[in-house]
């Protein structure tokens, strides 16, 4: 399963979105929405939601000082949960605390990024990845190398 691509989409008048349909195909029906990083949220199946919590948590020490900080960072994420459902127009409303937290509006970018999605505010993925020259989109790449891309 692998999400790919930029799609940009719009919160009608009661905060609803659809899922783009190329990434709604690999999503299935049910999905999880949780706070994610650099100022997005991050989508899951919901299958793929609990082989996270089940393959990460597995891992974690719940007596060590390291175990109960990654539990805290847990809390944190799941606490932002939130599982919508759809219309039967494919339409889910966007929980207001997460529309908080990724400062969106109206304007809304989803990324497909190969095991997630992310869902971006317009505005803040528009800062954050303005439109580069071949030169500077070589050089965004390099970090990449460390990883073996």
């Amino acid at each position: 399963m692998a999400y790919v691509g930029k799609f940009n989409h719009q919160l009608d008048q009661k905060n609803r979105l659809r899922i783009p349909a190329k990434l709604k195909a690999e999503l299935g029906q049910n999905f999880a929405i949780v706070r994610g990083t650099s100022g997005c949220l991050f989508i899951y199946s919901e299958e793929q939601f609990a082989n996270l919590y089940e393959e990460k948590s597995k891992n974690i020490s719940f007596v060590t000082e390291e175990g109960k900080e990654a539990t805290d960072a847990l809390r944190r994420m799941v606490a932002t949960m939130s599982i919508p459902e759809e219309d039967n127009q494919g339409r889910f409303v966007l929980d207001a605390n997460l529309r908080r937290i990724a400062k969106i509006q109206k304007d809304v970018v989803f990324v497909g990024m190969f095991d997630r999605i992310e869902l971006w505010s317009a505005e803040t993925y528009n800062e954050r990845f303005k439109d580069l020259d071949d030169e500077e989109y070589d050089q965004s790449l390099e970090p990449l190398g460390k990883f073996g891309f």
